[in-house]
């Protein structure tokens, strides 16, 4: 199994351009983001395909698929924008399985999405179940015990 990069649908750059990168990568920005797609009227969509913009072929494949983005986000709180993004980011790439740690989102899109999702959100257990995998390395730590960062990472 190779996991890989993959291409956003939409290109946030190209329409949500800023100078301070901490305030690019904000929760906040991306919720804002994903609801002004989610304001995009589909009329609107080929208006955004003719712009006078060199999108890469992901974006405008993205813009085009904006009516689907919309109806992943229908029942969806704002709080959730930024996941089904990322979960439709997934979808985009043709993924199976949409790798979370939010146990509130995989239950969101299990109980929420029923039928709608090409891309199952899973968290790193469920994945490990899907694919087969049995046999398990123990955990290095108890959960709620407390760990040190440095121990974390320098553990032989």
């Amino acid at each position: 199994m190779k996991l890989e990069n993959v291409d956003s649908p939409i290109e946030r750059s190209f329409f949500q351009g800023t100078i301070n990168l901490s305030k690019y990568l904000a929760r906040d920005a991306v919720i804002d983001f994903c609801a002004m797609l989610l304001a995009v009227k589909d009329e609107h969509i080929e208006r955004i395909l003719n712009l006078e913009k060199d999108f890469p072929e992901s974006t405008l494949r993205g813009i085009r698929d904006l009516p689907r983005f919309r109806k992943l986000c229908v029942s969806a709180p704002r709080k959730h924008y930024p996941d089904l993004f990322h979960l439709w980011t997934a979808e985009h790439a043709g993924c199976e399985f949409f790798l979370t740690m939010d146990k509130k989102f995989v239950n969101f899109g299990t109980n929420q999405c029923t039928g709608i999702l090409k891309c199952e959100p899973v968290r790193p257990s469920m994945f490990l179940e899907r694919i087969g995998v049995a046999d398990r390395d123990p955990m290095p730590f108890d959960f709620g015990d407390p760990i040190s960062f440095f121990d974390a990472v320098h553990k032989d």
